[in-house]
């Protein structure tokens, strides 16, 4: 791992450590679009390696997203958000399949979506 790497690395750790919960979700949506940032410049250069790490991050990321729901709740909003959460992974893996950067950049138009709505909420006490 490079020192810019780990710097990172230590960077995002240290933003988790001190995040509320409202605040972890914005990370989240910012470290899976970063991630799908570079999985479109890594199809287009052929770069395998980095094209799977993104997806699989961003992936990962989107399932964690997907598991925090409440499901529990008395409204309709947990489970339209868990069907776009799935369409958005489905997106990824034809993305990966077919190396198709239009699969990302929807996926990527679809979280900014979401991160725009989420970060115009009030955000709730600490």
């Amino acid at each position: 791992m490079s020192p810019q790497e780990l710097y990172n690395n230590l960077h995002l750790e240290s933003k988790v450590l001190s995040a509320t919960p409202y605040q972890l979700v914005n990370i989240l949506f910012d470290e899976a679009l970063a991630d799908l940032n570079k999985v479109t410049g890594a199809i287009q250069y052929g770069d395998l390696a980095q094209k799977s790490q993104g997806l699989s991050r961003a992936m990962s990321i989107v399932t964690g997203l997907r598991e925090s729901l409440d499901m529990e709740l008395e409204n309709s909003l947990p489970k339209e958000l868990d069907e776009l959460y799935e369409y958005i992974q489905f997106q990824l893996l034809q993305a990966n399949i077919s190396n198709d950067p239009s699969k990302v950049e929807e996926a990527v138009s679809l979280l900014n979506t979401l991160r725009d709505a989420w970060e115009g909420l009030i955000q709730p006490a600490a």
